[in-house]
């Protein structure tokens, strides 16, 4: 990748002392377990929640420490405008969230989506929530149900899955502000991150190339949309050919190398009113280096190269 001069050091969050790898994934696990119990016992609190239920990996039970949450909650379809409106308060009620992001290509017709990042000792731990109308729900007869209280239908998995990934219409009335749409990509850009760094521990090459082409591209809009003089944009076409061919050593400092431009980036945008998620970001750095940690160690079914580009859950 071309060598692009920084006028600051980039943020880093490399502990210090050893990684005992069986500890922190333990911790991890653990993390995810006690931040899972506490969205069920805030989700069953509210009388607009008509049943919830977990997809992915953590639901089939071929998850591992990096896998999110999935979460899918059925609401009562009167209730649904309100929640729908403070869906980011309902999110921050088991723990504070680092990061949200909204969006609507993953939401469920009628419903909302939010990814959140939530502070984990290693990194975040990331959930995807997904809220829909109760009159619309089927239970995948494959997935982990949390609770049900008004006896939904039931539905094939399979099925299931190819109509939740259906993509809506974009919502009516869509028209965000040049800095709405900066903070949307910056923090895209940042959860995505997080999707590489997974990719890269569980050696999964094509899918490091994928993702990083992703987060590129997004810098390059970034730099276009945020009219930022002397930052070509030129990201995506600076990568190597052969990316899903690198070595692990290699992923990771182009990872590094693409989040650095980006704290150079978000420097120049926050003068532009466009919001930074700081706080995810020191998150995020800790979750690379272990990420490089267990890229070149054995752990859990990863001790070679996969060459399918889908792992365990995201």
């Amino acid at each position: 990748m071309t060598k692009r001069k920084n006028t600051r050091t980039c943020m880093s969050a490399v502990p210090e002392d050893t990684v005992n790898i069986e500890q922190v994934l333990r911790t991890r696990n653990r993390e995810r377990s006690d931040l899972l119990k506490r969205i069920v016992e805030s989700l069953t609190t509210e009388r607009s929640v008509q049943a919830a239920w977990l997809s992915g990996s953590v639901s089939r039970g071929n998850d591992d420490a990096l896998s999110d949450l999935d979460i899918h909650i059925a609401i009562d379809d009167q209730a649904i405008d309100q929640v729908i409106g403070n869906r980011k308060l309902y999110v921050s009620r088991p723990a504070r969230p680092t990061l949200l992001m909204d969006n609507y290509r993953n939401a469920p017709a009628g419903g909302a989506y939010l990814l959140a990042l939530y502070e984990g000792e290693f990194g975040p731990q990331h959930v995807d929530w997904f809220w829909q109308l109760a009159s619309e729900s089927r239970l995948p007869d494959d997935e982990r149900i949390l609770f049900d209280r008004v006896g939904l239908p039931s539905i094939q998995g399979d099925l299931w899955r190819r109509e939740a990934h259906r993509s809506p219409a974009p919502p009516l009335g869509l028209n965000p502000s040049r800095a709405d749409l900066l903070t949307h990509k910056i923090t895209f850009f940042w959860a995505m991150c997080l999707i590489v760094a997974k990719y890269i521990a569980r050696r999964n090459g094509v899918g490091v190339a994928k993702m990083t082409r992703v987060i590129a591209r997004t810098l390059d809009e970034i730099a276009e949309l945020g009219v930022l003089s002397g930052v070509p944009a030129e990201f995506r076409d600076s990568l190597p050919t052969n990316l899903a061919d690198t070595s692990a050593d290699a992923r990771v400092k182009l990872l590094r190398e693409l989040a650095c431009h980006a704290e150079v980036l978000s420097k120049r945008l926050m003068a532009q009113g466009v919001a930074i998620p700081s706080e995810a970001v020191e998150q995020i750095y800790r979750f690379i280096y272990l990420a490089e940690t267990l890229s070149v160690k054995p752990w859990g079914p990863y001790e070679r190269e996969s060459a399918n580009t889908e792992c365990a859950s995201q």
